[in-house]
């Protein structure tokens, strides 16, 4: 399975801030200078990534490179919570600046 730079860049981002779900998604947005839908399309593509390594402990992908990734296992979650939070804080339907 081939993955694209900007796929690969999401799972990087979700590596390294895994530990805090909300941080990850929120680093994504910002690293990417993406907006929400972007992000969620981005995520989607990674959800179906993750659906063809079922053989593998979950949250683990397998690169094309035979490299083993960590990841986030309930990616909705992060969404889910992303959007609870940004409710709480009033600020509407985020979007970043380009």
């Amino acid at each position: 399975m081939e993955l694209k730079e900007t796929e690969k860049k999401c799972l990087e981002l979700l590596m390294k801030w895994g530990g805090d779900r909300v941080v990850a998604y929120t680093k994504l947005m910002e690293e990417l200078q993406a907006d929400v839908e972007t992000c969620k399309g981005l995520i989607g593509k990674m959800k179906e990534i993750e659906a063809v390594t079922h053989d593998y402990p979950p949250g683990w992908l397998v690169s094309e490179e035979g490299a083993y990734f960590r990841i986030a296992t309930h990616i909705e979650t992060i969404w889910q919570e992303f959007l609870r939070q940004q409710k709480e804080k009033g600020s509407g339907a985020p979007r970043l600046k380009n």
